[in-house]
C-alpha cells in the first residue's frame, strides 16, 4: 500500500512539473505582436445508448467571431465503443453517459464544416474522425483521460491528415442540490505536410447536471502562437448536452 501511494505521487509532481515548464516555454516564445482572435464556440450534442458497449453521438456547432456574424458551421456524427468497464464508476447518476468508468474508448465517426458565403476564406472540410481514449482512474472521485485522435480531412478536395494527441484531468464535486465537474487539458495538432502550421491549445471549464438527462458545459481555451501562419486564439465553448437512455423492451 506505501509503494502505491508514493508511485501516484511521483506521477502526479512529474505531470504538474512537465506541465509547468512547456507551458512556462511556450509563453515566452508566442510573439506578442500578433492579434490575438477572440470566438465563441456553440454547440449542441446528443448522446443515444444503444447499448451498455454502443452509443451514437451527434453534434451541431458553429463559430462565432468578435464583432461579426457566425462565420462557420458544422456537423458531425459518430459511433462510440467502451471496453473494459471499472467496477466502481464515477458519475453514474447522468442517464445514457456509457463513456465514464471505462478504461478504454473508441471512437469513429464524419464531420462536415462549411464557411458561409460572406467568409473572407472559403473553406469546406469533410473529415473521417478515428480515435482511441485511455482512461485511468487516480483516485480522489477525479480521472485522466489520454486521446490519440486522427483526422483524416479533405480541405476544398485536399486530403490534410491530422494528428491530435489531448490530455486530461478532470474531477468530480457534488453537494445537496449540485453535481458538477470540472477539468483543465492540453491538445497539439500535428499537420502532416505542414508542420508549420502545428499547434498548440490548452483549456479550462466544467460541466453542470441540469437533470437527468441534461448537462451543461463550458470552457475557456487559448491557442498559442506558431511563427507566422499560427495566430494567438481566445475562444469560449457553450455546449448543451443530451443523454438518451437505452430504449428498454417491454
Amino acid at each position: 500500500m506505501y509503494c502505491r501511494i508514493y508511485n501516484r505521487k511521483q506521477i502526479y509532481f512529474y505531470l504538474l512539473f512537465f506541465a509547468c515548464i512547456s507551458l512556462s516555454s511556450l509563453c515566452s516564445a508566442q510573439d506578442t505582436t500578433k492579434k490575438t482572435t477572440q470566438q465563441l464556440w456553440p454547440e449542441v450534442d446528443l448522446f443515444y445508448k444503444l447499448n451498455q458497449k454502443f452509443r451514437l453521438f451527434a453534434l451541431v456547432s458553429g463559430t462565432r467571431l468578435n464583432k461579426s456574424y457566425y462565420s462557420e458551421g458544422s456537423f458531425a456524427i459518430h459511433l462510440d465503443y467502451f471496453a473494459f468497464p471499472r467496477v466502481r464508476k464515477i458519475n453514474p447518476d447522468v442517464e445514457g453517459d456509457s463513456a465514464r468508468g471505462y478504461y478504454l474508448w473508441i471512437r469513429a465517426g464524419y464531420y462536415y464544416s462549411n464557411t458561409t458565403p460572406s467568409a473572407e476564406n472559403q473553406v469546406t472540410e469533410n473529415t473521417i474522425q478515428t480515435e482511441v481514449n485511455t482512461r485511468f482512474y487516480p483516485g480522489w472521485n477525479s480521472m485522466i483521460t489520454f486521446r490519440n485522435r486522427l483526422d483524416w480531412r479533405i480541405l476544398n478536395g485536399e486530403l490534410k491528415p491530422r494528428y491530435r494527441p489531448r490530455l486530461r484531468w478532470e474531477r468530480e464535486f457534488s453537494t445537496d442540490y449540485l453535481q458538477f465537474s470540472a477539468f483543465v487539458d492540453g491538445e497539439y495538432f500535428v499537420n502532416f505536410g505542414a508542420f508549420d502550421t502545428d499547434r498548440f491549445r490548452c483549456s479550462i471549464g466544467g460541466d453542470l447536471k441540469v437533470s437527468h438527462m441534461i448537462i451543461f458545459e463550458t470552457y475557456y481555451l487559448h491557442q498559442f502562437p506558431n511563427g507566422t501562419k499560427v495566430s494567438p486564439l481566445d475562444a469560449i465553448a457553450v455546449i448543451l448536452k443530451f443523454y438518451l437512455p437505452q430504449q428498454r423492451k417491454r
